[in-house]
């Protein structure tokens, strides 16, 4: 949150580090995390548990992600992958694309979702090429697409951080103003629309399905496949345990 009175002479000191990660923080993530918060936290990732069960997974990490990768652009992406199918040691390999395959700024914005057969084939299409490239006895975790309803229901009615000076502008109200600009990151799901918000939210839901059934109906020679609903659930369960609430997971 960029709020006046957190603010000190050393706020942007890491500014261009941080443009060229897109404004993300991989270093922090739940996956490939491998540095705590320097403004408090910590970070519990996949990586550093697999490090804590055996040194040899030290540095042995790849964070292959772009914002707004969609299954289509991660046919390109994936193709960074650095791995010697027969020299290296097999991978975990989670394949997220949370919301980015329903979410877009288009003003027909269910038109311009990823469609079921889409899916398929880009999924698939990507799982083949990995299989060239992986090790044998490598994993590979589809995870489903999240249910962005979330961000309306948490945060509509409170301030955003641009407007936490005078109090005058919610999140409700900036949703609106970048959907008239056409440069909303999701149409779909960031909107005052409740059915608009549903139908976006039935599509990520079809698209988890094609997911899931690839996992439990395609089988490749070097890995297996398996999938899991995106742990929303979960991570608000956590949350709750620490005392925080709901805006704060959606704002941290």
């Amino acid at each position: 949150m960029l709020i006046k009175k957190f603010l000190f002479q050393k706020s942007f000191a890491n500014l261009p580090m941080a443009f060229t990660d897109e404004l993300d923080w991989p270093q922090f993530s739940e996956i490939t995390g491998f540095l705590n918060s320097t403004i408090g936290g910590w970070t519990d990732s996949l990586y550093l548990r697999l490090r804590q069960r055996n040194r040899c997974n030290h540095r042995d990490l790849q964070n292959i992600s772009q914002n707004g990768g969609s299954s289509g652009n991660l046919l390109s992406l994936i193709k960074s992958l650095a791995r010697n199918q027969l020299l290296d040691y097999p991978a975990i390999v989670i394949y997220a694309t949370i919301g980015n395959d329903v979410c877009n700024g288009e003003r027909d914005t269910l038109a311009h979702m990823t469609t079921p057969k889409e899916m398929l084939s880009n999924v698939v299409q990507a799982l083949r090429y990995l299989d060239t490239r992986l090790p044998n006895g490598s994993h590979v975790i589809l995870t489903g697409l999240v249910d962005g309803r979330f961000l309306w229901d948490n945060l509509h009615d409170r301030y955003h951080p641009l407007g936490q000076l005078n109090r005058d502008v919610t999140y409700s109200q900036l949703y609106s103003f970048l959907d008239c600009l056409q440069v909303s990151p999701c149409s779909g799901w960031l909107t005052s629309n409740e059915t608009l918000r549903n139908l976006t939210s039935e599509r990520a839901l079809q698209l988890s399905n094609v997911l899931k059934e690839i996992a439990s109906s395609e089988k490749f020679a070097n890995f297996d496949v398996f999938y899991m609903d995106f742990p929303l659930r979960q991570s608000k369960l956590l949350f709750s345990c620490l005392s925080h609430k709901a805006f704060s997971r959606v704002l941290g």
